[in-house]
Parts: structure tokens; sequence; C-alpha cells
């Protein structure tokens, strides 16, 4: 599901959507009277409609989105708090927007300890807490490989992938969790 209060990004997404196709009259191109064209394929897109039920569960969801975000801020400011002093790179926030959370990326500092991501990551696991590495560099998949991307590429995002670790953060995630996940990032740092 996609939303969006911008009109022209919405209208591209629902061509997106299916398979690039239009029936407004405005966007469709001039054709010969005898001919019946009640809609055009005026780019490409895919068939990414969904079943009713998806819909409507996503529709449910979405009354709920408020609350799930403001229950995700509540706990990265926590996190914000609780990991001030390790050495991490917390996650950013630019004073003009608002984010959803969906994620919680830290970045592994090279210690003096010399814990690694690997490190912490296997240390995280081993005790439970489901943390997981996201933003794996595209141009590194072997589909992109197989195009002729090599590593080194895209340095910066080369950087971020073996430093990131992203903790858990959920609505549900309660306060005695993520007490835990803290406490044994805590003791994988230190």
């Amino acid at each position: 599901m996609a939303v969006s209060n911008c009109p022209e990004l919405a209208n591209r997404m629902r061509r997106l959507r299916s398979h690039g196709l239009t029936s407004e009259p405005v966007e469709m191109h001039s054709r010969p009277e005898s001919e019946i064209w009640n809609y055009q394929q005026i780019g490409l897109g895919l068939n990414y409609r969904m079943s009713d039920i998806h819909a409507a569960l996503g529709v449910s969801q979405f009354m709920r989105l408020d609350n799930y975000v403001a229950r995700r801020h509540v706990i990265a400011r926590r996190y914000d708090q609780e990991l001030a002093n390790l050495p991490v790179i917390l996650p950013k926030q630019h004073e003009d927007t608002r984010s959803s959370y969906h994620l919680y990326p830290i970045r592994i500092c090279k210690s003096d300890a010399g814990k690694t991501q690997r490190h912490v990551y296997k240390a995280l696991l081993a005790a439970r807490v489901w943390a997981n590495i996201h933003y794996i560099p595209v141009h590194r998949q072997p589909y992109f490989e197989a195009m002729g991307f090599q590593a080194g590429y895209c340095p910066e995002a080369e950087e971020f992938h073996r430093e990131a670790i992203s903790l858990p953060i959920f609505p549900r995630l309660t306060e005695a969790e993520q007490h835990y996940v803290i406490e044994v990032l805590n003791q994988a740092l230190l």
C-alpha cells in the first residue's frame, strides 16, 4: 500500500502498480473515433494491485499509523538517551523532518576495545536480540556484480554496511525488552 498527499505522485503510483495504464482522458493520446480506447499504457509498470483482503488490512493498519509512529518515537528517544555514551553513532533526525523510525540503525565505531559490527551483531543474536543488518549496498548484490559493479564503487555505502546494525524497534516492544536490548548492547561493546 502506498499513500501520498501529492496528487501527481499518487497518480504516478497508480499507473506504476497497474502496468503503466491510465483511463484518464486528459492523459490519453488521441486515437481514431472508430476505435475504442478506454485505457492506454502510457508508461512502464508492473502488476502491483493488491487483493481486497490486503487492502482492508492496510486500511485498518493505516488507522493506527499515528499511534504506531508515536510509540516508535518513544522507543527511539529512549535508545537515544541510553546509548548516548556508547561508542556508536546514533541515527540523526533533521529538525525539519519527522521520521517514522521504521528502523533504528546504529553504527558501531571502531573502539579501543576492538569491538566490530560482526562481534556486536553475533553477541546480540546469541542473546536472542533480533537485530538485523539493513542497507546492504545494492551494487554488491550478485545481480549487479554480474553487470560489472565491484567493491569500492560506493565507498560510503560500503562503510555504512560494515558498521550498521538495526536494533529492534516496533510498537509492541516493551520497556523491559528494550532494557534487555540496551543491556546486551552495553555488554557487547564494553
